[in-house]
């Protein structure tokens, strides 16, 4: 993972900021569940292709400049 720290949000809100692993590593941790829910899909590609948009679309709405949408 090319980042130092990673925010969530959830429903509008802080969920939770730290370093990547440390939140992998807690299993309540909302981006830790985003990242198991994405490598258990990891063979299939129309899967990759959902999570990917989902993930570009929680993106967007929070930092609506952030660039263009994915293929």
């Amino acid at each position: 993972m090319d980042c130092a720290r990673v925010l969530a949000i959830s429903d509008g809100q802080l969920a939770e900021y730290d370093e990547p692993m440390k939140m992998m590593s807690k299993e309540e941790s909302l981006f830790g569940q985003l990242v198991k829910e994405y490598w258990s899909h990891s063979g299939n590609a129309s899967a990759n292709k959902e999570i990917t948009m989902n993930l570009w679309k929680i993106r967007t709405e929070c930092y609506p400049t952030c660039g263009p949408k994915p293929n």
